[in-house]
Parts: C-alpha cells; sequence; structure tokens
C-alpha cells in the first residue's frame, strides 16, 4: 500500500536546520531525519535492520492503517 504524504527535504548542512533540530531535542550526526511537527525520527528509527520502513510512523503520520 502506497501513502502519498506531502514532505519538504532540507539541507541538514544548513544552520537554520541544524538549530531548528536541536532546539526539538535532536542531535543527529546522518540524515535521514524525518520530523513531523515537534518529534523528529532518526534513521535507525525510520528503518528496521530488514531496510523495512517502520509502519507505525506512517500510521501515526498519515492516520492511515499500513
Amino acid at each position: 500500500m502506497e501513502v502519498d504524504i506531502p514532505f519538504e527535504e532540507l539541507n541538514l548542512e544548513t544552520k537554520e536546520a541544524i538549530v531548528d533540530l536541536r532546539c526539538l531535542g535532536c542531535f543527529t550526526q546522518e540524515a535521514l531525519v524525518l520530523r513531523y511537527m515537534n518529534t523528529c525520527f532518526e534513521s535507525h528509527v525510520i528503518f528496521g535492520e530488514d531496510g523495512a520502513v517502520n509502519r507505525h510512523i506512517i500510521h501515526w503520520i498519515s492516520g492511515k492503517a499500513v
């Protein structure tokens, strides 16, 4: 099942992006970071060990069962 979730891609190398994430308590050293409202998910949470996307995060963001 594919879920259409609009997103905006930002450059983690800019001061603004780093400050924004740090103000939310996210001190990541690498991409990928998914931010939804005031919550940040780092890549180790977004993807499981098998590389599959964590369906709980997608469900929480979209409100749709996946």
